[in-house]
């Protein structure tokens, strides 16, 4: 649980630099809805640190953990709208696609950017975002008594 806050917070603190140079040197007003784009961002930073975490724990060195961490972060960009639309894809993998977490979030972030739109998720984002915080939670956690496990 250490781990996990120690990293959410550093990310959050990468975010907040990133935006205020955005917002000063670029001119990028990326706060002007702050009441839903701040709670998104902790959600994101959440759902990321914890698979983050589950990757540090089923690696056992850090040279494979990071190249766990690429890995998965490649495959969640190769299957987001940033290359191809995911509209492009086969029926079944763009369904599949739509489930990852990446692909709702960056949308979601989209619409709150571009359009001012409220953060508002649909019943299946809801539980889609919900389903992956609890499987991977659960994972993390297996995989966190095995480590422990190995230790002793």
């Amino acid at each position: 649980v250490s781990q996990l806050i120690s990293s959410m917070f550093i990310v959050l603190l990468q975010i907040l630099i990133i935006i205020f140079i955005a917002n000063f040197f670029v001119n990028l007003s990326l706060f002007s809805n702050p009441i839903s784009l701040i709670p998104f961002l902790l959600l994101s930073i959440f759902v990321f640190s914890l698979i983050g975490t589950l990757l540090g724990y089923i690696f056992n060195s850090q040279e494979s953990s990071i190249i766990g961490a690429i890995s998965v972060s490649l495959i969640f960009f190769m299957f987001s709208s940033m290359i191809a639309p995911v509209e492009t894809l086969p029926s079944l993998v763009s369904s599949i696609v739509s489930f990852t977490p990446f692909a709702l979030l960056e949308t979601k972030l989209r619409f709150l950017l571009i359009f001012n739109s409220p953060l508002n998720f649909t019943l299946f984002e809801s539980v889609a975002v919900l389903f992956t915080i609890v499987f991977v939670g659960f994972l993390t956690g297996i995989f966190y008594k095995k480590n422990k496990e190995k230790e002793i």
